[in-house]
C-alpha cells in the first residue's frame, strides 16, 4: 500500500514523507536501506524523488554506508543497488563515479575485481541440459543493475563480454533484455559479432534469441562485421530454413541475395 502511495503521490507529498520520516538524516536512511521490509520503500522513493539536493544527500548517505549490500546472502538489498545506478545513469551523471567506487568498496572480500562483481550481480545459474535446451537463471535485480552500468560504465561492457555463457543469457527473456539490449544500447553491437560467432544460427532459431540477431544486424554499420554475420547464417541456411523465426531472420538479412547474387549484389 505505501509502495503504491508512493508511485502515485507528487513530488510535495513525497517531500513530506521523507521529512515526517526523517529520511533526509543520513543514519536514518541506512538504517531503512538495511532493514529486511523497509529497504522497499528507500527503493520505491529511488525511483520517484526529483529534488536534486534529495537525490545527492541520499546518494551520499547511502554510499558512505559500506555494509555488504551486494553479497549473496543480502539479496533484498540489491534492489537498493539497481535503484541506486539506475538513479545515477538517468538523472545524477556527475555521482556516477562514486557509486561504481562504492559497489567495489561493499562488495566484501570475495570481489577482487570488477569482473569478479559483475559475475556476482548476475549470479548466472545454467543447467547441465543440452546445449540447445540450457535454462539459465539469474539475480533479477543484479542484472537490471549491469544493464544501467552498461550504459556508462566500459568496465562492465568488458567484464560481461567475457562471460562463458553469453549465447546462452542471449536466449532468456531476461538475460536478453538486460545484458544483450544493455550491450547493443551502449554502442557494442560489432563486438557481439564476434564474442557469439558460431551461435548465431542456433540464436536465430530461438524465440528469444532471433531478437538478438535482428537487433544486432539492425545497429551494425560496419559492412565487413555485417558480412561476417550474414556468412554464418548463410551455412546454415538449410537448417534455419525449418523454423519459422529463423526464416524471418534469413528475410531481414537478405541470406537469399547474398547466395544468389554474391557479395556485391549483397551489398
Amino acid at each position: 500500500c505505501l509502495e503504491t502511495c508512493i508511485q502515485l503521490s507528487p513530488e510535495f507529498v513525497l517531500q513530506q514523507m521523507i521529512q515526517t520520516a526523517k529520511l533526509n538524516e543520513r543514519t536514518v536512511l541506512q538504517e531503512y536501506v538495511q532493514g529486511d521490509i523497509s529497504n522497499f520503500v528507500v527503493q520505491a522513493l529511488l525511483t520517484r524523488i526529483q529534488s536534486t539536493s534529495v537525490t545527492h544527500t541520499w546518494i551520499q548517505a547511502i554510499i558512505m554506508d559500506h555494509g555488504t549490500v551486494l553479497l549473496p546472502q543480502q539479496q533484498q538489498r540489491r534492489g537498493i543497488v539497481w535503484r541506486l545506478v539506475e538513479l545515477v545513469h538517468d538523472r545524477v551523471p556527475d555521482c556516477r563515479d562514486d557509486v561504481v567506487r562504492w559497489m567495489m568498496a561493499s562488495s566484501g572480500s570475495s570481489c577482487k575485481s570488477w569482473d569478479t562483481l559483475v559475475q556476482e550481480l548476475l549470479n548466472v545459474r545454467i543447467s547441465d541440459d543440452d546445449s540447445e535446451q540450457q535454462r539459465v537463471t539469474l539475480d533479477p535485480a543484479g542484472a537490471r543493475t549491469v544493464y544501467h552500468l552498461l550504459q556508462f560504465h566500459d568496465a562492465t561492457v568488458d567484464s560481461v563480454l567475457k562471460q562463458q555463457q553469453l549465447h546462452a543469457l542471449a536466449k532468456d527473456a531476461l538475460g536478453s533484455r538486460c545484458i544483450l539490449d544493455g550491450l547493443i544500447e551502449s554502442g557494442n553491437a560489432h563486438r557481439l559479432v564476434g564474442a557469439l560467432q558460431g551461435h548465431w544460427a542456433s540464436l536465430a532459431m530461438d524465440r528469444v534469441g532471433h531478437h538478438c540477431v535482428l537487433n544486432v544486424w539492425d545497429r551494425l554499420t560496419d559492412k565487413d562485421r555485417r558480412l561476417v554475420l550474414a556468412r554464418e547464417l548463410l551455412q546454415s541456411k538449410k537448417r534455419l530454413m525449418h523454423s519459422n523465426m529463423a526464416r524471418n531472420v534469413l528475410d531481414v538479412l537478405h541470406i537469399a541475395t547474398l547466395e544468389q547474387g554474391g557479395e556485391h549484389e549483397w551489398f
